[in-house]
């Protein structure tokens, strides 16, 4: 994938999840009025409410998941889900952000570097 490719599909993928969350937003208020009474019966309303902010960070994590292990449609080998997976519990452990990407990085690069695919 070229870097323009890349720069076009990062820039589609924010705008989609910024709509996405925008979209949740202008619908929780208007399933809320239009039938307040069904929603409080039925509990609908409120699931919504606190399920639409997760539409986005499914859809992120689904990528990601995809990308770590794909690579043009094939397995893309042990050392980047292996580095996902060191980043993932760095930022589980509380690590910063760019500690959790340089731990992550160092890894995948490592098992490369050792000739693990």
């Amino acid at each position: 994938m070229s870097t323009t490719s890349l720069i076009v599909v990062i820039a589609v993928l924010g705008a989609g999840t910024y709509g996405m969350r925008l979209g949740g937003t202008l619908l929780a208020s208007r399933v809320h009025r239009r039938e307040p009474d069904a929603a409080e019966r039925t509990g609908w309303s409120a699931t919504v409410t606190r399920l639409l902010p997760y539409a986005a960070v499914a859809l992120l994590a689904a990528l990601a998941a995809t990308s770590a292990v794909t690579d043009a449609g094939h397995f893309a080998g042990i050392s980047r889900p292996a580095g996902v997976a060191a980043g993932f519990v760095a930022g589980w452990l509380k690590a910063p952000f760019p500690v959790a990407l340089l731990v992550a990085a160092g890894v995948a690069a490592g098992l490369r570097l050792l000739g693990v695919a």
